[in-house]
């Protein structure tokens, strides 16, 4: 185990502390417990996650991260939806406005008979 493998854990707490994620100490396999297997970690042994750990801490980054994306979509999605529902009815409005205020227009279309 080299000193990378202790980078690698805090940058995985750097990163579930940004989004609010708490590492499970109560999955079994996630942290290594016994610190005279590798001698020089003794100090970081209890806070070292194994590769199951990591991959497991990243999934959840994962899920967090498309949950986020996916409440942006959904908020943009009905602000644009407000947004164009707004403009067509007060598109609807004006028309129906400038209809009603303008004077009743004579009919052009002429009867045609046999004759002409």
């Amino acid at each position: 185990m080299d000193q990378s493998f202790r980078l690698k854990t805090e940058d995985l707490k750097a990163r579930t502390s940004r989004y609010d994620i708490v590492i499970p100490r109560g999955n079994a396999g996630w942290w290594y417990s016994d610190p005279e297997s590798e001698p020089g970690f003794e100090d970081y042994f209890p806070n070292l996650l194994t590769d199951e750990g990591k991959a497991g801490t990243l999934k959840m980054i994962r899920e967090e991260r498309r949950a986020n994306h996916d409440w942006w979509i959904k908020s943009l999605t009905l602000g644009v939806t407000v947004f164009v529902g707004l403009l067509g009815a007060i598109t609807g409005v004006i028309s129906v406005y400038y209809e009603k205020s303008s004077a009743p227009k004579p009919c052009i279309i002429q009867p045609v008979t046999a004759n002409q």
